[in-house]
């Protein structure tokens, strides 16, 4: 017991030491020299992790102070409370330390004030669909923090809202008004422009006679038909799948302008090699062999491999046939089937 009292208080002198040797310096003073620590001091409640915070800093602790960044830095942190709906965070007291061997101490203190939050959400045209329709897309709510990130994100939700539902050209914008800061909230308002109906028009393959794949297979893989209301997620589904047939180098699909309701999409693919040749030769004492391989990875332009290994020499040798249809009715499963005959050497010992 007392050995543990005697190791607390050598402890305890040891970093008042430490802490005597510290000496204040200004910007200018601290300039280029190596960050020990990064510390954070909350006036009331800690609200975002101190990780979080050192992470927006170009500062960072083990490399060197750099005067001209440092005042960005602060307001990077101030900016991530504000963000959070902290609109009156601010830095209250930055000090900066030297040590005995001139180690950069970095000392911030944060206040982050009073929390703001919404008093009301209104929305501003968004014709044909009603304010309630809107809302209800939002998930932003009176009485919500002011979070940047919150208001943003319901700015999105009626983006893609308007977008599924064929209005490609929609435009959505978010304002502050009436802050008051005597209940610390403000009104969010949502400016909303839902642009023309939009739909699907016609398909157009380009450069079809000079590929290998046909028609038919390709279309199987668009996720929309002539007539739809147009949607860019179908568009983006739509080029994932044809780039993961693994059969096309390029996948473009195009949306060219157009002073219609109809919006016609041009379909560009630039295809794979399609017929593989490969050999190879190990040759040593004992185990000589050859190997070859012949595969057709788009036969008859139907997106299916049809193969066949063969190999020559100790210890295996033998041939096998394989053929394999992909997305098998489009439930995303393969289908492969093979056939082989293999003759493996025997070894004499004596």
């Amino acid at each position: 017991m007392r050995a543990f009292a005697l190791v607390c208080l050598l402890i305890l002198i040891r970093t008042a030491v430490a802490e005597e040797d510290l000496r204040e310096v200004s910007d200018r003073e601290a300039d280029e020299q190596r960050v020990a620590k990064v510390h954070f001091a909350h006036r009331g409640q800690k609200l975002i992790k101190n990780e979080t915070l050192r992470s927006a800093m170009r500062i960072q602790e083990g490399g060197r102070f750099h005067r001209r960044f440092f005042k960005s830095d602060l307001g990077a942190v101030v900016n991530l409370y504000r963000g959070r709906g902290y609109r009156d965070a601010e830095i209250a007291r930055k000090r900066l330390f030297l040590d005995s061997r001139d180690r950069l101490r970095i000392e911030i203190e944060i206040d982050s004030g009073a929390l703001w939050t919404v008093r009301t959400v209104r929305i501003e045209g968004g014709d044909p669909y009603t304010p309630d329709q809107l809302h209800a897309q939002m998930g932003l709510r009176p009485g919500d923090p002011l979070d940047y990130g919150k208001v943003l994100a319901g700015e999105r939700r009626l983006q893609l809202f308007l977008n599924q539902h064929g209005y490609p050209h929609a435009s959505v914008r978010n304002e502050w008004f009436g802050e008051d800061r005597t209940t610390h909230s403000a009104e969010v308002v949502y400016r909303v422009e839902t642009g023309r109906k939009m739909y699907f028009g016609a398909v157009e393959l380009e450069n079809l006679e000079r590929l290998h794949t046909r028609k038919g297979l390709i279309e199987r893989y668009l996720d929309f038909e002539q007539g739809d209301l147009y949607d860019p997620e179908k568009l983006s589904r739509s080029r994932d799948q044809l780039a993961r047939t693994d059969l096309f180098r390029s996948v473009f699909l195009i949306t060219p302008e157009t002073g219609d309701s109809l919006q016609p999409v041009q379909v560009r693919l630039q295809e794979k090699k399609y017929i593989v040749l490969g050999a190879n030769a190990f040759i040593n004492n004992t185990e000589p062999r050859l190997a070859g391989l012949v595969q057709h990875n788009n036969w008859l332009g139907r997106g299916a491999q049809l193969g066949l290994n063969v190999s020559w020499g100790q210890p295996i040798q033998g041939a096998t046939a394989f053929f394999a249809e992909r997305n098998l009715l489009r439930s995303g499963a393969d289908l492969v089937l093979s056939a082989g005959v293999t003759d493996e050497w025997s070894r004499t010992e004596i």
